[in-house]
C-alpha cells in the first residue's frame, strides 16, 4: 500500500499521493488515457493539464486505492490531496513545455446511490471536449467496514464537454473501465451535479 495511505483508515491519514507517473507520451485512446503529443491537444483543443487531472491522474488513485481514495476524499483533507495531485500534474506539464493549469478551489460531494460510497469532483470549467465537468467515483459496497471497503473495487464516471452533430455545445457520460477503456455512455444531462448524480443512479436501478 502507498506510504501515505497507511493510516487511512486510522485517525491520521496521510493526504500526500504518491507521485503522478502518466503512461507514455502517446495517443490517448490506446494506452488507457495517456496523454497524447502537444499537436493532438491543441488540434482537440484540450487543456493537457485537465485532462490529465480527471481522465489519467485522479483515476490512477481511484484505481489502485478505490476504498482510500473515497475515504480521503470524504474527509476535511480532500482538497489538500486534491491540490497535491493537481501539483504533481502542473510538474509534469512544466517539465514537458505544456501550460500549467489554475485549479483554483476545489469543491467534492459526498453521496450515496444505491447505499454505495460515492465522491463526486467538480473540475475547472471545461472548455473543449474530453474535457470534464464532473468525476463520480463509486465503491462497489453498502458493506462500510474498512474490511469490506478495501476488498471492493470502483467505478469511475465521468460527465464532458462535448459537441453534437449540429456543432452544438452538449455533454457526454463516459465511464473508464478497470481495462482502460474509455466508453461513451450516450447524451448527458445539463452539467449540474444533481442532474449528473441523478443520470448515475438510473445506471444502477
Amino acid at each position: 500500500m502507498f506510504r501515505w495511505l497507511r493510516n487511512l483508515f486510522d485517525e491520521t491519514p496521510d493526504p500526500v499521493p504518491p507521485k503522478y507517473r502518466p503512461a507514455s507520451h502517446a495517443g490517448a485512446a490506446n494506452n488507457g488515457g495517456a496523454l497524447g503529443s502537444e499537436s493532438d491537444s491543441i488540434a482537440l483543443g484540450r487543456r493537457s493539464w485537465h485532462y490529465a487531472f480527471a481522465h489519467v491522474a485522479l483515476r490512477q488513485h481511484a484505481e489502485a486505492e478505490p476504498a482510500a481514495t473515497i475515504a480521503i476524499l470524504g474527509n476535511e483533507k480532500a482538497s489538500q490531496f486534491l491540490d497535491d495531485l493537481a501539483k504533481q500534474v502542473n510538474a509534469w506539464c512544466e517539465q514537458n513545455g505544456e501550460p500549467i493549469g489554475e485549479f483554483g478551489d476545489w469543491t467534492v460531494h459526498r453521496k450515496r446511490i444505491d447505499g454505495m460510497p460515492v465522491a463526486v469532483v467538480e473540475m475547472p470549467a471545461p472548455v473543449a471536449p474530453p474535457e470534464a465537468y464532473f468525476v463520480a467515483i463509486i465503491l462497489q459496497t453498502t458493506d462500510l467496514t474498512p474490511e469490506a471497503m478495501k476488498a471492493a473495487s470502483a467505478r469511475y464516471f465521468t460527465l464532458e464537454r462535448s459537441i453534437n452533430l449540429e456543432g452544438n455545445t452538449t455533454t457526454m457520460m463516459c465511464e473508464w473501465t478497470q481495462d482502460g477503456t474509455h466508453c461513451n455512455l450516450g447524451a448527458g444531462p445539463e452539467p449540474q451535479v444533481d442532474a449528473f448524480l441523478s443520470k448515475l443512479k438510473t445506471m444502477f436501478s
